[in-house]
């Protein structure tokens, strides 16, 4: 019967990787929570004066962006 020899410089070498590895992988994972709350926060944003038909048929691109971000509801027809 073969015995098995143990090279303890190959296992330590071995698990020293492995907790790399994993103290990386739990880093990381522990950056995305941290990620997803800063992305979370919500800007306030005026509703222009002009509305957006206005906006468009004068070419004001800037005053639709301002709409668009300040969620004004542009599905609506003109009255």
């Amino acid at each position: 019967m073969k015995t098995l020899k143990i090279n303890s410089k190959q296992t330590l070498l071995t698990i020293s990787i492995i907790v790399l590895l994993l103290t990386n992988i739990f880093a990381q994972s522990g950056n995305n929570v941290q990620s997803d709350a800063c992305t979370n926060t919500e800007s306030v944003v005026a509703k222009p004066k002009l509305d957006i038909y206005t906006a468009v048929l004068s070419g004001l691109y800037e005053l639709v962006k301002q709409h668009i971000e300040g969620q004004s509801y542009i599905e609506e027809t003109k009255p």
